[in-house]
């Protein structure tokens, strides 16, 4: 019951989120911040060892190093949304997520460029489905 309380706050996250960013190709930094202190909150009221933390957080600063790489081909929303999934749902569900976002992104961004010469697409409704994905696949 915890863990789907979990998924429930992610998907409370990402909705909102994935709207914005369809819209207007932003989103919503307070969203993702009121998100990631709950995030931090149940964090810290389910582990004792705080190392664990840096863990949790890790891919979303992978992702954060590979938009400064990339020059902004990850936006910095997309990568504070992902560091509040892992804060939620922990590092191993959101390195899932991440994949399966960024695979299905990738066929979609190609898809674009061979037809239409776009090359730029909202990120944050791929984070949405396969988190949802990745909750039916993993929900005991």
């Amino acid at each position: 019951m915890y863990q789907l309380i979990k998924w429930i706050l992610v998907f409370v996250l990402l909705i909102p989120c994935t709207i914005t960013d369809i819209k207007k190709r932003q989103v919503n930094i307070i969203w993702i911040l009121l998100c990631g202190i709950i995030g931090l909150i149940l964090f810290l009221w389910e582990h004792s060892f705080y190392l664990q933390l840096f863990i949790h957080i890790l891919p979303g600063f992978i992702l954060i190093i590979i938009s400064k790489v990339s020059r902004g081909g990850i936006g910095m929303g997309d990568c504070y949304i992902v560091l509040a999934m892992g804060l939620i749902i922990g590092w191993n569900y959101t390195i899932f997520c991440l994949f399966i976002a960024l695979v299905g992104s990738s066929i979609t961004g190609i898809i674009r460029m061979i037809k239409k010469g776009k090359k730029e697409i909202a990120f944050v409704p791929y984070l949405l489905v396969s988190s949802v994905i990745t909750c039916v696949l993993y929900q005991q």
